[in-house]
């Protein structure tokens, strides 16, 4: 499935790369350890120690939590914002704190500690990861100090002469080697799964690796964050632990926890809301959920470089992420049975969500025929969600008796007013990216996070399913 991959198969069935100074790789290692389990599986962890400034700038900020410099865009600290907030609140579920990081550190050390701990066996190993990320993730370990390293690995049970002498020599090349090595051959994040020759990247591809290691099957299933756990288990917040994050949306403060209404944001043009569409229908069927479907234009999936144009490691990097991110598109695509063509396409898309907005407006029990006929035809390529006559027509084919000529009145009238406050109203509510979840104060970015939406939709305040 990806070039390179085989050469970094290891001893045991499943690799996975982690880093310490990752919350998503921090809230994986537990679910990723139950599955295992559950197979009978043993798991080859390695290092991958991350670049964040080659592709999310670099920043610093105080125990205040004031930003003291900064080398980031706001579209980068809208990711990472969001990506700490998504991995606190599963965090929370089972009892962890994870408090965001002062700076972006150099975790290489603690990959070489991993290494080291590898070395004493499984065992080790764990007890290691479990102590230091536990620790980090309090703001309680410098992961930069050679000398507080070497102390928890003696903590944990390992054998060690001197840590100082095997990060000075073999262990900074094993780790060096091992980083280029896993690079080269398309690992560019964390937590990143290996399987046969596939590679997944992201703890919502559990239920892909789970089929995967069972011998595959049975149909392929869907993305979806676990939170701890083997599958079927029910885990009950400590009480004493709160979840901000989570609670708010499961609060009686939450106009739409408990309450069986979710509002779904889509963009036409973006491949992987095209891949929530039905699943977010399903969901809403099975639990007689009312949606609120609403457009937001955000930024179109940007194609794979050219390999003359990857000149350095930042240009490598979004390149692989592309590449991978095409591929979960066609395999999910091919799971659904959708017709997907021509990815990286781009253009306005006004017109279409003038007429989203006003099928939401004057025929709103028929706006999911509508939004599937229109995802089924754009990805078709079928549809020019800029042009208003191709709109128009694929209204008046919908043969419920509609008038397009008041779709073409609503462009000149209340139409941009409208799409207008939608999109302000999505911005004033933290939005930024599509498919977009919204329960309450929660934005969910991303079909993984169903699960939890449900929990949170159902009223549940004790138990989240896996």
């Amino acid at each position: 499935m990806t070039s390179g991959v085989e050469s970094l198969r290891g001893e045991h069935p499943l690799v996975v790369y982690i880093d310490l100074k990752s919350p998503y790789a921090f809230i994986a290692v537990e679910p990723t350890r139950a599955m295992a389990k559950t197979l009978g599986v043993r798991i080859e962890w390695r290092p991958f120690t991350l670049d964040i400034p080659s592709y999310l700038g670099s920043a610093k900020v105080n125990r205040k939590k004031q930003v003291v410099s900064s080398h980031r865009s706001a579209d980068q600290w809208t990711g990472v914002r969001y990506a700490y907030r998504d991995a606190r609140r599963y965090a929370s579920l089972s009892g962890k704190t994870l408090r965001g990081t002062e700076k972006i550190w150099d975790s290489s050390l603690a990959g070489i500690a991993m290494l080291c701990a590898k070395k004493q066996g499984d065992e080790c190993l764990d007890r290691f990861l479990d102590e230091a990320y536990l620790a980090f993730w309090r703001r309680d370990l410098d992961i930069e100090d050679v000398g507080i390293l070497e102390q928890i690995l003696h903590s944990v049970g390992a054998q060690v002469d001197s840590f100082a002498d095997f990060v000075a020599q073999e262990g900074r090349v094993e780790h060096d080697e091992l980083n280029e090595k896993a690079f080269d051959a398309g690992v560019y994040g964390v937590p990143t799964y290996l399987v046969g020759d596939e590679m997944w990247f992201g703890r919502e591809h559990l239920p892909r690796v789970e089929w995967l290691l069972g011998g595959g099957h049975g149909d392929a299933p869907d993305v979806a964050n676990r939170s701890f756990g083997p599958r079927g288990e029910t885990k009950r917040m400590r009480s004493g632990r709160p979840n901000s994050d989570v609670g708010n949306a499961s609060s009686n403060n939450s106009a739409e926890a408990g309450t069986g209404k979710l509002t779904v944001v889509l963009d036409l043009r973006y491949p992987q809301a095209y891949l929530a569409f039905h699943p977010a229908l399903r969901f809403a069927q099975e639990r007689g959920l009312a949606v609120d479907w609403l457009p937001f234009p955000a930024s179109t999936l940007k194609p794979p470089t050219a390999p003359e144009e990857e000149k350095d490691r930042s240009v490598r990097h979004r390149s692989l992420r592309s590449e991978a991110i095409a591929r979960e598109i066609e395999v999910n695509a091919d799971r659904q049975g959708l017709d997907m063509s021509e990815f990286y396409r781009a253009g306005d898309s006004t017109a279409f969500n003038l007429g989203w907005l006003w099928m939401r407006e004057s025929h709103g029990e028929q706006l999911e025929n509508f939004l599937g006929e229109a995802f089924r035809a754009y990805w078709a390529v079928d549809l020019d969600p800029a042009s208003e006559s191709e709109v128009a027509a694929l209204i008046e084919a919908m043969d419920q008796g509609m008038d397009a000529n008041c779709y073409r009145a609503w462009c000149r009238g209340k139409g941009p007013e409208s799409l207008e406050k939608t999109t302000g109203d999505l911005h004033a509510r933290g939005v930024f990216a599509a498919p977009s979840y919204l329960v309450g104060d929660e934005i969910f970015l991303g079909r993984q996070h169903l699960p939890m939406i449900g929990w949170l939709l159902e009223g549940r305040s004790g138990e989240l399913p896996i």
